[in-house]
C-alpha cells in the first residue's frame, strides 16, 4: 500500500541573476509532489530510473540489489559523472526476475543541490523523493526505493 511522505514541504532556493538573488523553487522542485511508497510491477514491464540535479555538478551510480540477507551485492545501472544543470538522466532498469529488490540512486555534489529520484513503471511515475542541502535537516545522498516484481 502506497505511504505519503511525512516530509515536510522543501525551502526555495536563491538563483543568482547578476548581482541579484531571485528567490524561486529549483527545477527539481517544479516536477510535482514527492511522494515515497513500494513500487509494484509486473515482470513484463518496463522500469526506469530518473534523477536530475540542480546546482551540481554531481558524480552518480545508480544500482538495483536483491532484497535478501545473503544476496550478493547490487547490479550497476549507471555510473558516471552528470554536468550541472540541466541534467535529467532517464535509464533502464534490466529484466529481473521476479522477486524483492532495492533500488539505489547514490551521489556526491559540491555547492548547493538539490536533488529528485524517480521510478517510473511503463511511463507513470511511482516513486518521487525529492532532497537538498538547503531546506533538509537532514541532506542525504543516498535515496532507495524498494521494488517488488510479480510474475
Amino acid at each position: 500500500m502506497a505511504s505519503k511522505s511525512t516530509m515536510s514541504p522543501k525551502t526555495p532556493v536563491a538563483k543568482k541573476t547578476g548581482t541579484n538573488a531571485v528567490l524561486g523553487p529549483s527545477p527539481c522542485l517544479q516536477r510535482g509532489s514527492e511522494f515515497v511508497a513500494y513500487v509494484y510491477t509486473q515482470a513484463s514491464q518496463q522500469v526506469d530510473a530518473f534523477f536530475q540535479i540542480c546546482g551540481g555538478p554531481a558524480d552518480l551510480t545508480i544500482s538495483i540489489h536483491q532484497a535478501s540477507p545473503t544476496a550478493p551485492g547490487g547490479t550497476p545501472i549507471f555510473s558516471g559523472t552528470l554536468p550541472p544543470n540541466p541534467n535529467p538522466l532517464t535509464t533502464s532498469l534490466p529484466p529481473v526476475t521476479p522477486g524483492e529488490y532495492i533500488v539505489m540512486w547514490q551521489f556526491a555534489a559540491t555547492g548547493y543541490w538539490d536533488i529528485v529520484a524517480e521510478l517510473q513503471v511503463a511511463g507513470v511515475t511511482r516513486f518521487r523523493k525529492i532532497n537538498s542541502n538547503q531546506g533538509d535537516k537532514i541532506p542525504v545522498n543516498a535515496i532507495w526505493c524498494y521494488l517488488r516484481v510479480l510474475p
